[in-house]
């Protein structure tokens, strides 16, 4: 005959692992839900943010005037020879 200590452990084990089951379902649940709702913000932002913007050639021709009046230009180069190791091509 089983010994009842046996039976509550068993039984215990069993409510202990439909628990972790229902928790690592609802986990999955919540996870799947957070990330939909972020892709669906991604994708409205993205959109927003894709839309054409339409410039006249006046307006560029401004922003650039501005732009050229507002900065100067400054080029900086540098070039350094270094001998190659023995066997490179």
């Amino acid at each position: 005959m089983a010994d009842p200590d046996d039976n509550s452990k068993k039984n215990l084990q069993a409510l202990a692992g439909a628990l972790a089951g229902d928790l690592l379902k609802k986990a999955v649940q919540v996870g799947a839900g957070a990330y939909v709702s972020a892709e669906e913000q991604v994708s409205k932002t993205l959109n927003t943010v894709q839309m054409p913007i339409t410039l006249s050639k006046a307006m560029i021709k401004d922003l650039v005037d501005s732009f050229v009046e507002g900065y100067s230009i400054d080029i900086k180069a540098t070039i350094n020879f270094t001998p190659k190791k023995k066997g490179e091509s």
